[in-house]
């Protein structure tokens, strides 16, 4: 089975899984609260065809969370961040004692949890990498060792969580190199400039669009890379990837490649990459 069949089918299942669970609590509602006809209203009068459910708001949500979490696609609306609790939401409002969604939709919440906080330039969780990265954690724990991952100390960075924090620029960088990891497809950047740019995720897609204009007026495969020893076509895949890992010095050289300019484009990398830095200037 291919890894696409595979992922239609978990899909497949995950929808299955819900509209019994969502049935099955509809049920309850008119039950204990007296909402006659909530049953009807959201599942249709076939309880056996999900045809009228997919009709509703409940399965467009539940489609968007899957393509944001399993397959990076932005919500229509670009409202990312209401991913991870419209999910949240709609899966406690589908448990009863009777009856409980998959572990694997939390599997997707925590995906999606991940992933919003990979695009904002925050910090990830170990489990949350693996999910991503689709790998176990002994991975994770393994490129940590090998300094492939940097993970950031808790009282050095106000984190609260109990689950260990990785650095999102080593985050972004390594899943370059995992197969399995999806990166997230920006709605279009038509319009925005670069003092509108706030995140990783953002800068990425700004530059990579940059670097097509560039491209296309000069016929051309991508932006030449020739005018600092540093700007090599790796450099640049991280670039437009959301990655700086490029010392500043090259910030005006990189403005210059890009025709963009220059203090425009500074300001923008201190703003996404280096906020601390920047706050105490």
């Amino acid at each position: 089975m291919s890894k696409d069949t595979q992922t239609t089918v978990f899909e497949a299942d995950l929808f299955n899984d819900i509209f019994s669970c969502i049935s099955n609590s509809l049920l309850a509602l008119e039950v204990h609260f007296g909402l006659d006809g909530a049953h009807e209203k959201v599942i249709g009068p076939d309880a056996q065809d999900d045809q009228f459910f997919r009709k509703t708001r409940t399965w467009e949500t539940l489609s968007q969370g899957i393509d944001y979490a399993l397959n990076g696609i932005e919500p229509p609306d670009g409202e990312s961040m209401s991913v991870p609790g419209n999910l949240r939401d709609i899966l406690h409002l589908a448990s009863t004692d009777s009856r409980q969604p998959s572990p694997n939709w939390w599997m997707v919440v925590d995906m999606a949890d991940g992933r919003f906080a990979l695009d904002e330039g925050d910090p990830v969780s170990l489990p949350k990498v693996a999910l991503l990265a689709k790998v176990d954690v002994r991975t994770v724990r393994n490129a940590i060792s090998a300094g492939e991952l940097v993970a950031l100390k808790p009282e050095e960075h106000g984190l609260l969580s109990k689950e260990i924090q990785l650095d999102n620029a080593s985050v972004r960088r390594w899943l370059q190199s995992r197969r399995g990891f999806k990166p997230t497809v920006q709605r279009s950047l038509d319009g925005i400039t670069l003092d509108q740019v706030q995140t990783p995720a953002q800068f990425g897609a700004f530059m990579t669009e940059q670097g097509k204009r560039l491209a296309k007026s000069q016929q051309s495969s991508a932006p030449a890379t020739h005018r600092h020893s540093l700007l090599t076509p790796e450099a640049i895949q991280l670039l437009e990837a959301g990655v700086f890992d490029l010392p500043l010095s090259v910030a005006f050289p990189l403005a210059d490649l890009y025709q963009l300019e220059r203090k425009a484009f500074i300001q923008c990398v201190m703003r996404v990459f280096f906020a601390e830095e920047l706050a105490a200037l």
